[in-house]
């Protein structure tokens, strides 16, 4: 089963699911925000994500090598926990497939901050998958041209922020942790934020409960 995975059909099997799955998040924040704040939205991804890979990786919580804590802190809470927040802050005004469209920006902020701050070399052939997706990203763009406003900027420019994080983690990962399994970097790294997720949501529901039963005494 390994074998045919780690094959050129596997991995473009795995591209496709990835980007289905990547794609109809943003669709499932818009509806989760009908229900929740976007701080809610946030947290309940990087908490019910935390858990589900603690139970499934749980076997990688030994033997981290110490020199690789940072960064995978660093990965954690740069490619994890901020962009969740970013991403339903955006969505609280534009259009979930706004924001998919602007997440194609990932790769060039991953090669932007690679060639600034890690001496990534890149080839000719990246920078033109590069400029087709930028080119794509704005003629899918232009029919939402009309309704360009400073709210749609401002509230675009951070979910472009959540992108950049993408890039920076993407990056930390390439040059500090290349070496460790993937589903061991996920999962430690989600378990630096996972706690402060779950503690977030508990401190929200003990704070809607105690204004739920103080109100009747205090009218």
């Amino acid at each position: 089963m390994l074998k045919k995975i780690d094959s050129k059909l596997g991995h473009w099997i795995i591209l496709i699911m990835l980007s289905v799955i990547w794609g109809s998040s943003f669709m499932l924040i818009k509806r989760g925000l009908e229900a929740f704040s976007y701080e809610q939205v946030a947290t309940l991804r990087i908490f019910i994500a935390s858990i589900f890979l603690a139970v499934l990786g749980r076997k990688f919580f030994t033997n981290i090598p110490t020199k690789k804590l940072w960064p995978l802190f660093l990965t954690g809470f740069i490619g994890n926990g901020i962009p969740p927040f970013l991403f339903s802050k955006a969505q609280t005004y534009i259009d979930s497939g706004i924001v998919g469209m602007l997440n194609v920006l990932t790769p060039l902020f991953t090669i932007f901050i690679g060639i600034l701050f890690y001496n990534l070399k890149v080839k000719i052939v990246n920078y033109v998958g590069i400029v087709l997706g930028i080119i794509g990203t704005i003629y899918l763009l232009l029919p939402q041209s009309e309704q360009l406003n400073y709210n749609t900027i401002h509230y675009s420019v951070i979910a472009i922020l959540g992108t950049a994080c993408y890039g920076w983690s993407a990056n930390i990962i390439k040059a500090h942790l290349e070496e460790l399994d993937a589903l061991q970097i996920t999962t430690i790294s989600f378990s630096f934020v996972g706690p402060w997720a779950g503690i977030y949501l508990l401190l929200v529901t003990f704070w809607k409960l105690c204004k739920t039963t103080l109100k009747p005494r205090i009218a």
